[in-house]
């Protein structure tokens, strides 16, 4: 099992919360951001709506895109 995948399954059971970081409570963003080591990382978005594109330029100015293929085998449920 890789780095990435012990720390966001360490983060198991941690209660929701919008921005949040830590172990007191995560978001999708903060999840991965533990998982993958970063320190800051975007805040300030909304729940829902808001500007994705200013989320996504966020996200580019600290994470590097990766190309994603159809082909792969599925291996369960996502």
């Amino acid at each position: 099992m890789s780095g990435v995948v012990a720390a966001a399954r360490g983060m198991l059971g941690v209660r929701f919360r919008l921005h949040g970081r830590g172990m007191d409570g995560v978001d999708c963003v903060g999840l991965a951001a533990a998982a993958l080591g970063l320190g800051a990382v975007p805040t300030g978005y909304g729940l829902r709506g808001g500007r994705p594109d200013r989320v996504a330029a966020l996200l580019d100015e600290r994470l590097r895109r990766v190309p994603v293929t159809t082909n792969r085998r599925r291996r369960g449920a996502w």
